[in-house]
């Protein structure tokens, strides 16, 4: 979709406004491409839209749901929104797919000290440390 090319560029430029609409036009046109909804949710993020930028994201996952990159997105934003319990969610599904990544590892430490679950996060800790 040329439109979210466009949206591209204008991200590029930290013009996230601009790319935002664009972005949602191709989404509009191309609703069941996975890659369109994230690229709008990196914008809805950058304009501080927390909340819309997570529904982009579970579109976009509804859509791929193989995708790690899409889902320890989502898993950030909702730590960020203090969701920790939901975030760790997301981030155990990702570990699911691939067990070995340390940055999924260390996303659900981080989520889990987050919360105070210090036993815990210091195995997934360790695991980012070894992977």
């Amino acid at each position: 979709v040329a439109l979210s090319g466009l949206g591209t560029s204008l991200f590029e430029q930290n013009r996230f406004t601009e790319a935002e609409q664009y972005f949602r036009a191709a989404a509009m046109l191309a609703p069941d491409r996975s890659q369109v909804h994230e690229n709008l949710a990196m914008a809805l993020e950058q304009g501080g839209r927390l909340e819309e930028a997570i529904e982009s994201l579970r579109k976009a996952l509804s859509l791929a749901p193989h995708n790690i990159q899409v889902r320890n997105f989502l898993g950030e934003l909702l730590t960020e929104e203090f969701r920790f319990r939901e975030a760790e969610d997301v981030f155990r599904d990702s570990l699911a797919i691939d067990p070995k990544r340390p940055d999924t590892n260390r996303q659900l430490g981080d989520a889990l000290l987050m919360r105070q679950a210090y036993e815990e996060a210091v195995i997934y800790l360790a695991r980012a440390v070894e992977a």
